[in-house]
């Protein structure tokens, strides 16, 4: 989760045509997410990708943010090609992570946008 954070932000700052944040990069994150699949030359591990997460998950909030994280994800992918959708996808995206990365792993370099059910609960 801490990579789809950092990389959702960087695509919310850099746009689509950075050499390391570009769309085809966002179109195979967004593939390896949903298939669990390793994707080109970054490799994840299988339980990184978001179907797997939630079979894992067994807090029912976060179990509930994961399903809510693949469906916008599902959407990206289908609307990928769409500059307004994208971008309003990659930020609500962006938010969700970086609630799940400061309330699950502690990681306050950005403060939570409180915008998941998790975020609720711990708050």
């Amino acid at each position: 989760m801490r990579d789809n954070h950092a990389d959702m932000t960087a695509y919310d700052s850099y746009g689509y045509d950075d050499e390391e944040y570009n769309l085809q990069k966002l179109k195979n994150d967004v593939e390896r997410d949903l298939d669990c699949e390793p994707v080109t030359e970054r490799e994840r591990i299988i339980e990184d990708c978001i179907p797997v997460l939630i079979d894992k998950v067994e807090n029912d909030n976060l179990k509930k943010d994961f399903e809510e994280i693949h469906e916008m994800t599902l959407d990206l992918k289908n609307n990928i090609d769409n500059d307004e959708k994208r971008d309003k996808l990659v930020k609500e995206l962006r938010d969700m992570y970086r609630d799940i990365d400061y309330y699950l792993r502690d990681n306050d370099n950005f403060d939570p946008p409180h915008v998941t059910n998790y975020a609720d609960e711990q708050t």
